[in-house]
């Protein structure tokens, strides 16, 4: 298949929408630029439930969602949606016991950009997203299998209803119930009531998001399922379907592109620029105040010094995600490692006053170590996970030779890091 490149219109739609999102943090900080540190960073509870909830929803879709989410449902089926059911549980949890917590102790850090900017930010982002969900969705034209459920008990599946519904509660519990990027949400609302129907606002948001990102990658299988460019050499891997699929089928309608690419960067924009404003909020409550006597105004310079210090670092980083097979994966296997021993840490703390510190410490410790090695055996004794089926027989321009032979079932496994990656 012919390589589509971007034109003119793309690139000024990319960048027109990096630059509104970039010029929003900038209008906020030049506002706001005698406001205290406390002003910075929880925005005295001056802001609305509805961006909140829209910025909640935004910080959690990151682009391993936008472009990892719909190729793991092209490679393994329509399974996912059940994490559906997972999030809903984590959010009610968040919302009758873990948020009022938070919010009635008016902490800035949970371990005890400015807000404003990055909470109106992701509300552009979010509407990026799902914008480039519904580009991608109104490609199909193909019947496909829709949504289906597996009661498989075997904890080696990579994907059963068990396994998404349990994995996704406990991930999403630590991100709504024990995350420093959701706190800081909670206290910027003016109301216990306002942050609880920001909350319950996710509900169903959380749930479209799951939903859309499933039909995307079943119209990525409707699609090129019967001419996979995997196998045309067309791309490397499932993770580059999303952009693919837009420039392959909409590149005769200039800026839709460049759309699809702003939408990739928003999503990651949303999640990093959350991320790095409650990094510096941690950095600062719990390791730097403690130790120094300064004005609110130095106090302000070295919070947003802090938060450009965590940018660069992770952009670093960001060079070793292209050497991994999925983003997906890799994601939930990273983040599953540490989601559960710190919804426990915070469960035990908020509900069971009576466990002692080294208790705690100790158990922890040993959770952290089992995930950790779970994850790190699944890394280094991958084991043939099951896909569905692609071929080129239905590509107009390709040559294939196709040899004869005979399918082997592969073994079952029996390594601990062959658990599927949503039990890390």
């Amino acid at each position: 298949m012919p390589a589509h490149t971007f034109v003119a219109l793309d690139y000024v739609v990319l960048i027109s929408l990096l630059v509104l999102s970039a010029g929003i943090g900038v209008l906020f900080a030049w506002r706001n630029r005698r406001k205290n540190n406390r002003q910075f960073l929880t925005a005295n509870r001056e802001l609305s439930w509805v961006p909140v909830s829209l910025s909640m929803m935004a910080s959690f879709v990151s682009s391993a969602s936008v472009l990892g989410m719909p190729s793991e449902v092209f490679v393994r089926g329509s399974l996912m949606w059940t994490g559906a059911i997972g999030s809903t549980l984590a959010i009610l949890m968040a919302a009758f016991i873990f948020m009022p917590m938070f919010y009635k102790m008016d902490v800035t850090s949970i371990n005890e950009g400015g807000i404003k900017a990055v909470v109106w930010t992701d509300v552009v982002q979010v509407i990026l997203i799902f914008t480039a969900y519904i580009m991608v969705i109104a490609c199909s034209q193909y019947e496909t299998t829709l949504f289906v459920l597996s009661f498989d008990t075997s904890p080696y599946e990579t994907y059963t209803t068990w396994t998404m519904v349990l994995g996704f509660t406990v991930t999403l519990m630590g991100m709504y119930c024990a995350n420093q990027i959701q706190a800081q949400r909670y206290t910027s609302i003016g109301s216990l009531k306002g942050a609880r129907k920001a909350l319950m606002l996710n509900v169903p948001g959380m749930a479209l998001n799951m939903i859309m990102t499933v039909l995307s990658g079943l119209t990525l299988y409707a699609v090129y399922g019967r001419c996979d460019p995997r196998l045309t050499g067309d791309i490397r891997k499932a993770d580059q379907l999303m952009p693919y699929i837009i420039q392959d089928l909409l590149y005769q309608y200039p800026g839709l592109s460049g759309l699809m690419a702003a939408a990739v960067y928003s999503s990651s924009l949303s999640t990093l620029s959350s991320g790095y404003n409650s990094l510096a909020a941690v950095t600062w409550e719990d390791f730097l105040r403690p130790c120094m006597e300064t004005s609110e105004s130095t106090a302000l310079k070295i919070t947003k010094v802090t938060a450009a210090t965590y940018g660069i670092l992770s952009m670093l980083i960001a060079f070793l995600v292209g050497t991994m097979e999925s983003i997906m994966q890799a994601g939930l296997t990273m983040g599953g490692a540490l989601c559960g021993p710190r919804v426990a840490i915070f469960t035990l703390g908020l509900l069971f006053p009576c466990c002692k510190k080294k208790g705690v410490i100790a158990g922890t410790v040993v959770a952290v170590m089992v995930t950790a090695w779970i994850s790190v055996g699944s890394i280094l004794y991958p084991r043939k996970r099951y896909t569905l089926p692609t071929t080129t027989e239905g590509c107009l321009h390709f040559n294939e030779t196709i040899t004869s032979g005979s399918f082997e079932p592969p073994r079952r496994p029996r390594l601990a890091g062959h658990l599927t990656h949503t039990f890390s």
